[in-house]
């Protein structure tokens, strides 16, 4: 899994990117998703182990993704892959359960502890913390439109000056074309990303 993972991350990264966030769901018992999860029913648990365990590509999201379980185990476990990256000196940091890890040593007091457990919301806490380190110019990859409506309400709070948004999985990244003028701009032209999560 972490082998893909990681090739992908570092084919995205261009010569003007300096921060990288990786951002994941959490599973907590009692969450609202992992109980509709339960009442539809759940697909085979498939212990991540080392990370070496083949996951059938026709059943990630009927399959894999539909049991709980599974995903409580594999974002945890990519997080931690994740941050073993040097990227080229770049900062990268991932969301691990109510924590944040980094690849090299950072200070982040308004990401951590944090009680969302929805990846949608959480990369609003990342972009916001990338505006206060000095960033201006912010890229979402995202597999979630809700993310889209997310960006565009509360872009103006962000303290960004742009805020490129890419719609899509890595084999099909829809365009959107729109650009707004809150406080700043906004623009959509396209993004990419993991199944579930987010990178920023």
């Amino acid at each position: 899994m972490s082998q893909h993972l990681v090739p992908f991350v570092e084919s995205q990264v261009t010569a003007t990117v300096t921060r990288v966030d990786a951002v994941w769901d959490t599973y907590p018992e009692d969450n609202l998703k992992t109980l509709t999860h339960q009442h539809r029913g759940l697909g085979p648990r498939t212990e991540i182990g080392d990370g070496n365990t083949l996951i059938p590509k026709q059943d990630w999201n009927t399959g894999f993704l539909k049991n709980t379980d599974n995903e409580r185990e594999l974002f945890p476990f990519l997080s931690k892959e994740l941050v073993k990256q040097d990227l080229g000196g770049r900062l990268l940091l991932s969301s691990y359960l109510q924590s944040v890890i980094f690849n090299k040593q950072q200070d982040i007091p308004g990401l951590q502890p944090c009680n969302h457990t929805e990846a949608d919301t959480k990369i609003l806490l990342h972009l916001a913390d990338a505006a206060y380190q000095g960033h201006q110019i912010a890229l979402v990859h995202t597999v979630g439109s809700d993310v889209v409506i997310l960006a565009l309400r509360w872009f103006a709070s962000l303290g960004l000056s742009e805020l490129w948004v890419c719609l899509g999985s890595a084999k099909k990244i829809r365009d959107i074309s729109h650009s707004l003028c809150p406080v700043g701009t906004i623009y959509m032209p396209g993004f990419t990303t993991f199944p579930c999560h987010h990178m920023l």
